[in-house]
């Protein structure tokens, strides 16, 4: 066994960066669009651009109609 975890199947892991009301604004957009956040970080200060960094896990929740990019 290697030792690495396996990613369920349906679950992305995201990095926003920004400042704090623009992060909150995507991760509320990605819901709408059809995934669910299942956890999101403390947001922390950006160590290379000004604003701050947050780790979203969601998945993608299907019979969802959401948009296609």
């Amino acid at each position: 066994m290697s030792g690495q975890a396996v990613q369920a199947s349906g679950v992305v892991k995201v990095r926003l960066a920004g400042d704090p009301a623009s992060v909150e604004s995507v991760a509320l957009i990605l819901w709408a669009t059809g995934l669910e956040v299942l956890e999101q970080s403390e947001p922390r200060p950006s160590r290379r651009d000004p604003g701050i960094r947050a780790y979203l896990t969601a998945r993608v929740l299907t019979g969802r109609k959401g948009r296609q990019p």
